[in-house]
């Protein structure tokens, strides 16, 4: 990850999952049922435009076995703070959407401390007809700044 500008910023992630392939199986003697390894590539950006609108673009895709997902989408916010020099409230709506599968429109707001957000994935695929057409809300809240900053331990890390 890395800061394009003050107030713009970049990140990359790759990750996998379940690297020794442990078993599922409940009981030694049942046949053995593995986890295939999940490998996941991540993107994603803020671009801050005068401290006052921003537009946070991501894409995601994984693979696990035979199953793979692209996820991929964009939100706008804006900087409701009053001080042009500070980012104290942003309100963002966007949406994402799920090759082949779902939408996902999103909306929430960030603050110094709190991000928290509400979507609802719209299933756009052959799913909709068991499902009777019927999406499902997600809700996620994160928390920020557990540790205050005079009390974190200051590390020099270079920048390229």
């Amino acid at each position: 990850s890395g800061q394009i500008s003050k107030y713009s910023q970049i990140s990359f992630v790759i990750g996998a999952f379940h690297l020794n392939k442990p078993n599922e199986s409940l009981k030694q003697k049942l046949s053995v049922n593995e986890l295939y390894t999940k490998k996941i590539a991540h993107a994603s950006a803020t671009f801050g435009l005068n401290n006052k609108v921003y537009m946070f673009p991501a894409l995601q895709y994984e693979f696990q076995g035979p199953s793979q997902e692209a996820v991929g989408g964009a939100a706008f916010g804006l900087n409701f703070t009053e001080n042009k020099r500070k980012v104290e409230t942003i309100i963002y709506v966007g949406c994402f959407a799920r090759y082949n599968e779902s939408v996902i429109p999103t909306i929430g707001m960030i603050t110094k401390s709190l991000r928290a957000g509400v979507s609802y994935d719209i299933t756009t695929s052959t799913l909709a007809v068991p499902t009777n057409g019927q999406g499902r809300f997600e809700i996620a809240i994160i928390y920020n700044n557990l540790v205050p900053s005079k009390k974190m331990r200051k590390t020099f890390c270079p920048k390229f």
